[in-house]
């Protein structure tokens, strides 16, 4: 297994050093100056105020007297690594391509060196140099303040920063990433601080987690050491001989899906189960999967279901009503007199009892959470809660557009998709997200979704490892000689094949039924259009 570890800035002293030998007994600046120059001896004990010497000495950084210069920063690794960029020729365009994969502008303290990093990670995306005068046109045009001709000049002709090769930037990006870090830090302690006297200390605790999680998913701060593969072989064989291994797919309770799905939903996998209005993304993800799985005293895996669209009282009577195989219209008339009503709940209900905690219990391990106007992070933080009091849960969120707002905004939807990815591979379970189509698919003759329709598309194809489909013919064709046809469409599967599982949709009972099951159903003497039945 990968162990996690904070990545420590690599320093360098010469430059120090240098203008230590080159001021022989001078004295360092006040501690009161906002500008420092020198490189910090390390992240962990940072130097704050070396020796200030000029560029025309050792090559060290010298910004404006009223520069204000953050503690947790490194002016001299910034300084190089803008210098080393405005000097860079189309030989250095890879070089400059693996650098900006690790370093945004937004990791730069300097504003000066923050908006030269800009401008030149825009022309090298566009696989232009970042060479002075690019940078200063692009500065000019996009009103960036670089510092003029002569800070570039300085940054240019800098003696010490034109030996810096790729060993050397890459310790100055981890310096300067490093920093970054710290800032955020530093600034997240310091919000909750501000908390201490206004919030409750449950809010603070919580917040406090939320925020070490978000950190620890921050790959600039933690990264996961190579694993051998040899190590890895032994999992895979393990899993592969171990009667119940902990990897083991979780059954949808539909033995078509399950097939098409290689055995199931996979631990740290989002799957996106997607529609349009009436299709039964409820039906399927909640009356279906959720209840299927919350029975299962095979896995007996806790599900956790979050509602935004319908009240839990509302979903209760969906799942009571398909269990107790009692048609949901009878619920929402209210006429509940009959001895066989009765009857078909004392079968059932026992099935909804609390868990009492021992192995041979069989009741529902489903909980749900309707609390309206959640957000990504209220999911996360009560799903961890959830996950240390009952165990990994399935979690299915109901549904994603809901959770970012409401918003059709490509970002906002983006930010939840990821976000959920992340949350499934930090507790290692499947989560299933029900999601909206767009309309677009009502102008074709052919109804059936592809994956452009799905809102906010680019973003959730992305981070999802399945994304399925639900469609009903007779949503579109009343008059469609079999309208209990249903089909499920895995249009993206990671480590499997798409294409259409058939299903069938109860209508009465407001659930998705195997083939298996609908031809049962079929043959029983049961007429659950007689109300005599009830």
């Amino acid at each position: 297994m990968s162990t996690f570890t904070f990545t420590p800035s690599a320093h360098c002293t010469d430059i120090v050093a240098q203008a230590k030998k080159q001021q022989k007994g001078s004295k360092a600046p006040d501690s009161t100056v906002p500008a420092t120059n020198g490189r910090p001896a390390s992240p962990s004990h940072p130097q704050l105020h070396a020796p200030a010497i000029s560029a025309s000495q050792s090559g060290a950084t010298v910004l404006p007297a009223h520069a204000i210069i953050d503690p947790l920063s490194s002016p001299d690794a910034e300084f190089e690594i803008c210098g080393w960029l405005l000097r860079m020729t189309a030989q250095d365009l890879p070089l400059a391509e693996r650098l900006f994969d690790r370093l945004s502008e937004k990791d730069v303290s300097y504003p000066l060196y923050r908006n030269i990093i800009q401008a030149a990670k825009h022309l090298v995306a566009r696989e232009q140099v970042a060479g002075a005068t690019a940078v200063l046109d692009f500065a000019a045009v996009n009103s960036l303040d670089v510092g003029g001709p002569e800070h570039i000049a300085q940054l240019v002709n800098d003696p010490i920063g034109q030996l810096a090769d790729e060993e050397r930037l890459q310790q100055d990006v981890d310096i300067v990433l490093d920093y970054a870090v710290r800032r955020k830090i530093r600034s997240l302690l310091q919000s909750h601080l501000n908390e201490l006297d206004t919030k409750p200390v449950h809010e603070i605790v919580t917040a406090l987690a939320d925020s070490s999680s978000a950190l620890q998913n921050d790959s600039k701060v933690i990264r996961s050491e190579p694993v051998h593969i040899s190590d890895i072989m032994d999992t895979v064989v393990t899993n592969m001989f171990d009667e119940t291994p902990a990897s083991a797919p979780i059954s949808t309770g539909y033995e078509e899906v399950d097939s098409k799905l290689n055995g199931g939903l996979r631990d740290q996998d989002l799957i996106i189960l997607a529609g349009r209005p009436a299709m039964g993304k409820t039906a399927m993800g909640i009356n279906g999967i959720a209840r299927n799985v919350s029975l299962d005293t095979r896995h007996r895996r806790p599900v956790l279901v979050f509602s935004l669209e319908m009240s839990g009282v509302s979903l209760g009577s969906r799942i009571l009503a398909s269990e107790a195989g009692i048609p949901a219209k009878y619920f929402r008339s209210g006429d509940v007199s009959s001895p066989a009503f009765h009857q078909a709940l004392e079968e059932v209900l026992p099935r909804f009892a609390p868990i009492d905690g021992t192995e041979e219990c069989t009741n529902s391990r489903l909980w749900i959470d309707d609390t309206p106007g959640l957000t990504l992070a209220d999911v996360r933080t009560r799903s961890r809660q959830f996950a240390r009091k009952y165990g990994r849960p399935l979690i299915i969120v109901d549904y994603l557009q809901l959770l970012a707002g409401g918003e059709a905004d490509a970002r906002a939807v983006g930010t939840v998709s990821t976000g959920l990815k992340n949350l499934a591979r930090e507790l290692n379970t499947p989560i299933v997200a029900l999601s909206q189509l767009n309309r677009s698919l009502e102008s074709r003759t052919n109804k059936q979704p592809i994956m452009s329709d799905l809102r906010e598309s680019g973003n959730i194809e992305q981070d999802a490892d399945i994304i399925m489909f639900l469609y009903r013919d007779v949503v579109y064709n009343p008059d469609t000689p079999d309208p209990e046809e249903a089909l499920v469409i895995v249009a993206k599967q990671r480590e499997g094949e798409n294409g259409p599982i058939p299903l069938r949709f109860n209508g009465a009972l407001v659930r998705y039924e195997s083939r298996v099951a609908s031809s049962m159903r079929a043959s029983d003497d049961r007429d659950y259009e007689d109300p005599t039945i009830l």
